[in-house]
């Protein structure tokens, strides 16, 4: 019963929850990780209900909000620690768990293009990032990306295409170098 409970109200809310989360991140890469920590929290909440949810999506929202709020208190703390605890560990003790067959060239290659690209991507505004995170990350269509930004497909459309063209431009002048 509370799994069909759960079920229900993540297909009416899910859309939402994204949009909501997408336009009150501070970093598009934490969408993802905020979104489940708001469905998990859901889901504990539902199992344990005792009283039924008038209105599904305001309360998605609400749990929505309060897991953002607690996500960037988190991360602000667990940086401290990692950096601290990272400035301990020696060159090998960092490199121990990589295995052999793995080429590090080509992963840090890999890497740095990755960065380069996400730079070029944060460097536009912020909503260019957040289509670009719904399209290539959730796998959205341009219509579920209008609909979830309050957007129109068109607009979408062109913003993807401007930051792709910028991006291809970019990278062709780097490959004549």
């Amino acid at each position: 019963m509370e799994n069909d409970l759960f079920e229900r109200i993540y297909d009416e809310t899910k859309y939402a929850a994204r949009r909501y989360i997408a336009a009150n991140c501070f970093d598009i890469r934490d969408i993802e990780d905020i979104f489940q920590e708001t469905y998990l929290a859901v889901y504990r909440s539902v199992m344990n209900l005792t009283e039924r949810i008038e209105n599904s999506e305001a309360y998605v929202i609400a749990v929505a909000k309060r897991v953002v709020s607690q996500y960037y208190s988190a991360i602000a703390k667990l940086r401290s620690k990692v950096s601290t605890s990272l400035a301990k560990l020696t060159d090998k003790e960092l490199t121990e768990d990589i295995p052999d067959e793995v080429d590090i060239e080509d992963l840090t290659v890999d890497k740095a293009l990755v960065e380069d690209i996400f730079r070029e991507i944060s460097s536009q505004p912020k909503i260019v990032g957040k289509i670009f995170y719904l399209r290539y990350v959730s796998e959205l269509s341009v219509k579920e990306i209008a609909a979830e930004l309050g957007l129109g497909e068109q607009s979408v459309k062109q913003r993807l295409y401007r930051t792709l063209s910028m991006i291809r431009r970019s990278y062709k002048r780097r490959d004549m170098l």
